[in-house]
């Protein structure tokens, strides 16, 4: 696959930071010279349409406006002309959000769950024009349950032999098998995928034979896979593929990992320590230390001397 330049980018729209605001409007934020050359408006009206369609409102840039960090700014230094706009929640002062974000509370309230939703709903409707009904199911499924197949969406998922009971995760790991990627792609899948061409297929060999005779594979993948409101199991075609993406650092041969070109990040290995008990005193032993500290604070050299001195004159 051949790599994307920057000059055949459009515009670059990044989401941040949901489920900390209201749920019912959005901030567009830009580069203020950008909106002031008019390069942004059409852009800003389709997120703007999107929005409205799923309930919200879009609140408007100024010549004022300034970008947020963002990955706007890598491909401004190769392209500055490249349109970009962030779609969030704030907009006069940017906080980093990664902790205490909505994913941090360890209970949601009936309007915290809702406006976070509802926020959430907004950004897919503009971006994807999405539908609140399954903007909300993948919400319930990927934030809210604590376990992947506590939801009815996923539940419909075959998985293989011991899968099905792995908790709920987000750490991606070589060595360690994680559901998130194959959630993903089994609602990227449905989402995008059509039945339309593969209607007359009823089974996943006859959807594998059917794959072989097609000349589009390097456009279209072909799944098995249950519709996740029915269960009943179809042969998807999505233009969706993926690729194992290796970095360039591990193929060039006698490369400089001191050179920072290229990524070389790599998945970190730890232990935990064991678990160790200590034995506490109990709360009153600290009360009786202290007393006993204030009393020994309060009787100091000079007031031994003043007693004495009283004992002297009564003899």
């Amino acid at each position: 696959m051949d790599p994307i330049e920057v000059s055949q980018l459009d515009g670059i729209v990044e989401i941040q930071q949901l489920g900390t605001g209201d749920g019912k409007t959005l901030n567009g934020l830009v580069d203020g010279h950008q909106l002031q050359g008019g390069q942004l408006r059409d852009l800003l009206d389709s997120l703007s349409a999107g929005i409205t369609a799923a309930g919200g409102s879009l609140v408007y840039p100024t010549v004022d406006s300034r970008m947020p960090p963002s990955s706007w700014y890598s491909f401004a230094r190769v392209n500055p002309s490249i349109k970009g706009v962030v779609l969030a929640p704030f907009r006069d002062k940017y906080e980093y959000r990664r902790v205490n974000s909505m994913l941090d509370r360890a209970g949601w309230t009936a309007e915290q769950r809702s406006a976070a939703t509802s926020e959430i709903t907004l950004a897919a409707s503009a971006v994807l024009r999405a539908a609140a009904d399954y903007v909300s199911d993948l919400t319930e499924c990927f934030i809210v349950s604590q376990r992947w197949t506590n939801c009815s969406f996923f539940a419909k998922m075959e998985f293989e032999d011991g899968k099905r009971y792995l908790g709920k995760s987000t750490y991606v790991s070589k060595e360690m098998a994680n559901m998130l990627r194959p959630f993903i792609e089994y609602a990227l899948v449905y989402a995008i995928g059509s039945t339309a061409n593969t209607s007359n297929i009823t089974d996943e060999e006859s959807c594998a034979e059917f794959v072989k005779n097609q000349n589009d594979l390097h456009v279209y993948m072909y799944s098995w896979q249950a519709d996740p409101y029915t269960g009943v199991f179809r042969c998807y075609r999505s233009p969706y593929i993926h690729f194992d993406t290796i970095s360039p650092a591990f193929q060039i041969e006698d490369y400089d990992f001191k050179n920072t070109t290229y990524s070389t990040w790599a998945e970190s290995v730890y232990k935990v320590n064991n678990l160790r008990l200590y034995l506490v005193q109990d709360e009153s032993y600290e009360y009786i230390m202290l007393l006993i500290g204030i009393i020994v604070g309060r009787c100091n050299e000079d007031t031994f001397v003043n007693k004495r001195d009283e004992h002297v004159e009564e003899e």
